[in-house]
């Protein structure tokens, strides 16, 4: 290994991450919702605003699906009851008129996961050392 890469490794690790995480959310506004998006957000949405938890299906635990409901939650988007989860979660994405902002809110809610799973790779890449 070069002996300039492992004094700044650190930092070629973070800008790696930066530039993932970058083209990552330059694809939010390119590709549609996914066909269980609106589905996770649904639930994480009853989560965070105190009803009924929409556990469909139950093998999901709520965090994910909390944190990809953060940002539309952030921004005022409130349940709106539908009787299916689904019809609840493309409701929400269509809260006001902004399906877009709404999808790349949620969307940026599991960004943290791809950073979290890169530091567990870095660990153990060193680890292995």
């Amino acid at each position: 290994m070069f002996p300039w890469a492992r004094r700044h490794s650190l930092v070629i690790f973070l800008a790696l991450t930066a530039i993932g995480s970058i083209r990552i959310a330059s694809t939010y506004d390119v590709f549609s919702q996914t066909y269980d998006e609106p589905l996770h957000i649904a639930c994480g949405t009853e989560w965070l605003s105190g009803t009924a938890y929409l556990s469909e299906p139950p093998e999901h635990p709520p965090l994910a699906r909390a944190a990809a409901a953060l940002g539309p939650y952030f921004a005022g988007v409130r349940p709106h009851h539908k009787s299916g989860s689904f019809d609840e979660g493309l409701a929400l994405l269509s809260d006001g008129g902004h399906y877009d902002r709404n999808l790349a809110l949620a969307r940026l809610g599991i960004l943290p996961f791809f950073w979290i799973k890169e530091i567990k790779n870095r660990r153990y890449q060193c680890a292995k050392k």
